[in-house]
Order: structure tokens, then sequence, then C-alpha cells
């Protein structure tokens, strides 16, 4: 499982697509959860489902009806639209004040919440990694067999990478612009 964690967006907020693109086209993230506290990302993904729907306000069912009667051409648009709509719902924003976990694969979890506070050790109970937003600078940390993390702000990092899959769990960190800033390989000794 491959999960994007991405910090406040702050005045980046423009940069929204071309994050989104990263995190879903580039990098291929299957969740992205955004840590920012403000709902700078759930305004992106609503502008963009309003773009990629128009004024329409039908349903699927009703959208998928419509390819009964339409050409190779609309339902090829249809499907690239769907499509896009799908990709825009792996994009989520954590709400401050709530702890979200994520069930990875070989029985790991993941808890993330906007503000390290929140994730006290009985609220994020037995999470092998513990995520967080609402710091400045990045953060890679191991403590005993439990990692916390924190993608910083936009202006110094923001975007992160979990990849979880046969060969372990590893961290990248990247810049607003998808240059990778650093990796690490978290130790499989510390995840069991």
């Amino acid at each position: 499982m491959r999960v994007g964690l991405l910090g406040n967006v702050g005045e980046h907020g423009s940069q929204l697509e071309a994050i989104a693109r990263f995190f879903l086209q580039i990098v291929r993230a299957e969740h992205v959860l955004y840590l920012g506290g403000d709902s700078a990302l759930t305004e992106f993904v609503a502008r963009a489902k309003a773009s990629l729907l128009g004024t329409s306000d039908s349903t699927l069912c009703q959208r998928t009806l419509r390819c009964l009667s339409a050409s190779p051409e609309e339902i090829d648009e249809f499907l690239e639209v769907e499509d896009q709509l799908c990709r825009l719902g792996q994009l989520e924003s954590v709400p401050a004040q709530t702890v979200r976990t994520l069930h990875l694969s070989r029985g790991q979890s993941v808890a993330v919440s906007v503000h390290r506070a929140d994730l006290s050790e009985e609220v994020s109970g037995g999470a092998g990694v513990v995520a967080f937003g609402s710091e400045l600078l990045p953060l890679v940390k191991q403590v005993g067999p439990r990692f916390i993390l924190c993608p910083g702000s936009l202006t110094k990092a923001g975007l992160m990478v979990l990849d979880d899959d046969d060969d372990g769990m590893r961290i990248s960190l990247f810049d607003r612009y998808g240059k990778q800033i650093a990796q690490h390989a978290l130790s499989r000794d510390a995840q069991n």
C-alpha cells in the first residue's frame, strides 16, 4: 500500500492541483491524507468535481444510463471523467481534533491527526506509525517500536509517501515541486 501525507499548504493552496497530480498519477498513492487542519484540500476537491461535472447534478447511475445512446467518443469521455472523479475520492482531509487510522499490509496500522497532541498512546493504540501535520519542519523519528512522522509544511517539504510492501516500509519526503528530499527505510524489527 502507498499512502500520501500532505502537510499544511498555507499560502501554497494554488499548487494543490499539481500536488494532487503528483500523489495520484506520479506516485500512485492509494490514499492521500491532508493533515493541514484547514479546508484547503476539501475546497480544491469540490472545485475539481464541479469542473468535471459542470452544472450537472445527475447521479452516477443517471450518467451511466446516458451511455446507452452515446457515441464511442462520448463513452470514452464519460469513462475519463469518472476515473478522475474516482481519483479525487482518494484525497481526504483529516479534520482537526480527530484521529484517523489506516490499516496497512502485514497487520500494521497508521494513526494520523492534524496535531501531535491528539495522538496520545491511549488514542493511537497499537499503531506502529503515527503521523501528524501541524509542524513546520518534517520529522521521521523512531521511538521504541513506533515511528513518528510529520511531512512538515509546504514551505520546508510537505509531501511524504509511506510505502508498505513485501520489502518493508519506506518513507520518502518531497518538496512541493515533487523533488525527493530524503528516503528512510523503517526497520523491520521495529515494525513487528
